[in-house]
């Protein structure tokens, strides 16, 4: 830290070394101008041949220039790095040693021109993604606008306003309208149109909630009474058509609506006894559409429906069978067995468990970037490396890099041991440098030694939700933003893993792992009520491993 100032006032800022240089520039002009500076660095001071001639008056506005042009310079030293120091030592007055570093960091007139351009082109691409906050969005934003304005373009409130409100996704359409036809443009500043916004973006996330709780609702309410709802399987009724797929394919044979005897008429005895399987009145027994209910209250038929292809599981094999007996009497479809490949993943079943992998896609990739059979290495990452955006290295071709980041990020559904590793990658897809890329090979180095991993999801007797958690902190050097990380387990293999960037700024490694503790909290809460929804409740309470041996292992 530097200190400069006089008795009654002090200034305090980060030296500069070599990142981040427009944020040190518009901080260093403020302190000049704050002490009457500014001027000598911008028109210089030229020390004159002879001082012969001058006026006493001359000679003190001379001294006096000497001065603030020697403050100046010293202010500029004290406020970098000695590797920064060394590039400017033997210069000799404010300005000189201003332009140097100016042109060097932030280039020429016809560099900052051509940069500019970027910056222009990047403004008008940039549009707020569906899953992206308006907090990190604006943030993105005015970053990208600061820039603007750092390299000397002249940019008004009225075309920043102009550009947030169609940049932003349909679901904020209804309260761009509003804006629109009952505010003036012209006057309306950047902090008025970000305030409206985030009123309405939390208004949202308030319906949502109220939302994904109705979805989730696990009772039925009667009157004013409370009744537990309990797993129900239903037979298909007649009537439906579906395709079939993995374990079947086609179109079903039935083409009508309804039941024949669905619309009988009962007498006065039948209306008065309920139905012995459901307890409704209104039907007989032999008439209920919920037939087979009783055979088992806790048993679960999951079917995935994915194109043509038909996909089902769960915890009772004569369910299974019935159900699969059923699709192939009612539809015209072929019965093909376990499930060995969809979408890329290898699934082995066996007496053990289930083996999920993504090994043939995985060596596709190699040989698709010219990497199979390559040296392989022990982790994803260099241990302790901190990426950033401008780090000074060349720029190589993005549609190239953001190829090999997309394939990795398809490899995360079942490598979650490089979901931290591609996560970072996908920051930098928008100007990716050769160090980014450098980054991003290593990765495929570590998946050519281990090219066979996958996950195993052993048999258990215990259905026990477990998670881990962890953070890294300021991990992220453009912002000093960290990186949460979390997994769950439910007795073996995990199913549940996520590595995000905090939304906030960690004041403190504690907080870091706080805030990463809350995130993996808040999903464990859902994964609770998801399995209380499926029939399987977790009894017991769900420990959360944070920052231990087990939650980095």
């Amino acid at each position: 830290m530097a200190n400069i100032g006089s008795s009654n006032q002090q200034v305090s800022i980060l030296p500069f070394d070599g990142e981040n240089y427009d944020f040190w520039f518009v901080k260093m002009k403020t302190i000049f101008k704050s002490l009457g500076l500014w001027e000598s660095v911008v028109e210089g001071f030229t020390e004159p041949n002879t001082t012969e001639g001058m006026t006493e008056n001359q000679k003190k506005k001379l001294d006096e220039k000497r001065q603030k042009d020697a403050s100046a310079l010293s202010l500029i030293q004290r406020n970098v790095t000695d590797p920064i120091f060394s590039r400017i030592m033997r210069v000799e007055s404010a300005k000189k040693a201003w332009e140097t570093l100016r042109n060097e960091f932030q280039g020429d007139d016809k560099v900052r021109a051509i940069k500019l351009q970027s910056l222009r082109k990047d403004l008008e691409n940039m549009k707020m993604k569906e899953d992206e906050s308006l907090k990190d969005y604006s943030s993105r934003f005015l970053e990208l606008i600061n820039q603007m304005k750092t390299h000397g373009e002249d940019i008004s409130d009225r075309r920043i306003v102009e550009k947030i409100l169609i940049s932003l996704p349909e679901k904020f359409d209804p309260i761009v309208a509003v804006i629109e036809e009952t505010k003036d443009l012209s006057t309306l500043s950047v902090q008025e149109v970000m305030a409206s916004l985030k009123s309405y973006e939390q208004r949202m996330a308030r319906h949502t909630e109220k939302a994904v709780e109705s979805v989730f609702q696990s009772k039925l309410n009667v009157g004013s009474k409370s009744q537990e709802r309990k797993p129900q399987n239903f037979d298909q009724p007649k009537g439906e058509s579906s395709r079939g797929g993995r374990y079947g394919r086609g179109r079903g044979r039935n083409r009508g609506r309804g039941r024949d005897n669905f619309g009988r008429s009962y007498n006065s005895e039948n209306n008065s006894k309920p139905c012995g399987v459901c307890k409704k009145m209104s039907h007989d027994e032999k008439d209920c559409w919920f037939k087979g209910q009783p055979q088992c209250e806790k048993c679960i038929l999951i079917v995935a429906l994915y194109v043509d292809d038909l996909l089902f599981t769960g915890n009772s094999e004569k369910m299974i069978k019935d159900f699969r007996k059923e699709m192939m009497k009612k539809y015209e479809m072929n019965d093909m067995g376990l499930l060995k490949h969809f979408l890329g993943m290898e699934i082995h079943q066996d007496d053990e468990g289930i083996f999920i992998c993504q090994k043939n896609y995985a060596e596709k990739v190699l040989k698709k970037f010219r990497m199979y059979g390559c040296n392989p290495k022990a982790t994803p990452l260099i241990v302790g490396e901190k990426l950033k955006r401008e780090d000074g290295g060349s720029k190589v071709d993005a549609t190239f890099y953001r190829s090999m980041v997309g394939n990795l990020l398809y490899l995360t559904a079942t490598r979650p041991d490089i979901m931290f590793a591609a996560s970072l990658l996908s920051r930098f897809m928008q100007a990716p440098s050769h160090f980014h890329l450098g980054a991003a090979k290593r990765v495929l180095r570590y998946i050519q030694g281990t090219v066979d991993y996958g996950i195993m999801n052993g048999r258990s007797k215990e259905v026990k939700l477990t998670g881990f958690c962890d953070s890294d902190f300021e991990g992220w050097k453009d912002d000093m933003k960290s990186t949460s990380g979390y997994c769950f387990t439910l007795g073996s293999g995990v199913f549940s893993w996520l590595s995000k960037k905090q939304q906030s700024v960690a004041q403190s490694s504690a907080e870091a792992e706080y805030v990463s503790a809350a995130i993996a909290t808040s999903q464990a809460i859902w994964l609770r009520r998801i399995f209380h929804d499926f029939g399987q409740k977790q009894e017991r309470k769900t420990e959360m491993f944070c920052d231990n041996k087990s939650a980095v292992a």
